[in-house]
């Protein structure tokens, strides 16, 4: 029994995204979708969702078939086009990688800014608080169970929050 491969292809307009299941399964599966804004989620095979702002969004999909699991994260930006000015959070601030993980887990911050990451379980409790005080820093997941971890980033001034989360997967 081969494991299955999560993949899928996006379209976005205005705030609206539609995800295409591009995944490879055996048998029937079950999808779990997560829009990366902390409130949006989906088990359809192929949804479509409307986000509330602008901003880049780590859309994950997790598969599980008789064979296994497997999930796949895409930093995808949208942008409220009414407003006619795009949104400073557009840019790609925070990059997490490789995502899913087994050992270690980078956040790497492309502005200058300080900043905290929290990160919590699957059950909101809080694990750890690192400080991104350099460019780049690397988390080791290797005593992390299997799983979907989250995290929370939020700039020493205070003015921006980032959320998104990583799997752990052994």
């Amino acid at each position: 029994c081969s494991a299955p491969t999560a993949g899928f292809t996006y379209s976005s307009s205005g705030l609206g995204l539609t995800c295409v299941d591009a995944s490879s399964v055996t048998g029937t599966a079950t999808y779990v979708w997560d829009f990366g804004d902390g409130s949006g989620t989906s088990t359809s095979q192929s949804p479509s969702y409307t986000y509330s702002v602008s901003g880049t969004y780590n859309v994950c999909l997790t598969l599980v078939d008789s064979c296994g699991t497997d999930s796949i994260c895409q930093s995808i930006i949208v942008t409220d086009s009414s407003v006619g000015i795009v949104n400073a959070l557009n840019e790609q601030v925070i990059s997490v990688y490789p995502n899913p993980t087994r050992e270690v887990i980078y956040f790497e911050n492309t502005l200058n800014n300080q900043m905290l990451i929290y990160i919590y379980d699957a059950m909101g409790k809080l694990l750890q608080c690192l400080n991104l005080d350099e460019n780049k820093k690397a988390l080791n997941v290797e005593n992390y169970s299997e799983g979907i971890y989250f995290y929370r980033v939020l700039e020493i001034d205070a003015s921006n929050i980032f959320n998104g989360r990583f799997v752990v997967s052994k």
